[in-house]
């Protein structure tokens, strides 16, 4: 399947749900045919419903990525903000769904579906600990805009693992492959979370999104 069928694939599918949202940020994806570097090969058999439909597959390798985009600045209301997803070449049975009626932006299709070659399953972008996505700021940049850079928001909560403990913080910290000496806990003079700075690391156990941790790297977790 080439990348073209993908992208007009995903596109009609996406918009067929019917979801009148109107999100008009990042609410398209952008297809890549991708090498995985990791050559990591699927094994198993899924079943996935199709609005009803219930079709077995089998994922091989990971072939195309699509990423949430935004087009021309939002002119498309119709939502709702995506995920981005690693699509693998499958080799899947079952009776395909009936013919769809979609509706995007451009005309009215009518789709035969031919046949079922790929599953693509969303992605969580950063690095997870604590069942959070975790990510390590810039030098001088806080986290609402460490999150906004990667499409996503300031996920409180999460952040909420690793500020709870100097140890939550090391895990974290050292996930995200940041130096420093173990972390202490500390009453901070602001709240400038779980950061690593000029070789040490501290916790002040609460984080302003809004503060960047001067000379220090902070970790923050993100969140669709």
């Amino acid at each position: 399947m080439t990348l073209k069928r993908v992208l007009a694939t995903v596109a009609v599918v996406t918009l067929a749900l019917g979801i009148e949202a109107a999100h008009a940020e990042r609410d398209h994806l952008m297809g890549y045919k991708i090498k995985d570097l990791d050559k990591f090969k699927a094994g198993g058999t899924f079943t996935l419903d199709d609005n009803g439909t219930l079709l077995t597959c089998e994922p091989k390798k990971a072939g195309f990525y699509l990423s949430p985009s935004e087009k021309d600045a939002g002119d498309d209301p119709r939502g709702p903000a995506s995920a981005g997803f690693v699509c693998y070449k499958a080799k899947c049975t079952g009776t395909l769904p009936s013919d769809v009626t979609a509706n995007d932006q451009l005309t009215i299709h009518t789709l035969e579906l031919k046949k079922a070659t790929l599953v693509c399953m969303p992605s969580t972008p950063g690095t997870i600990v604590g069942g959070a996505s975790y990510f390590l700021t810039d030098l001088g940049v806080n986290c609402n805009d460490t999150c906004a850079a990667a499409g996503l928001t300031y996920d409180a909560a999460g952040t909420g693992y690793a500020l709870s403990v100097a140890a939550n913080c090391d895990e974290v910290l050292d996930a995200l492959g940041a130096g420093g000496t173990p972390a202490l806990d500390a009453a901070c003079l602001q709240p400038t979370g779980c950061y690593e700075s000029g070789g040490a690391r501290l916790n002040c156990g609460v984080l302003d999104p809004n503060l960047a941790a001067g000379g220090g790297q902070q970790a923050c977790a993100c969140a669709p």
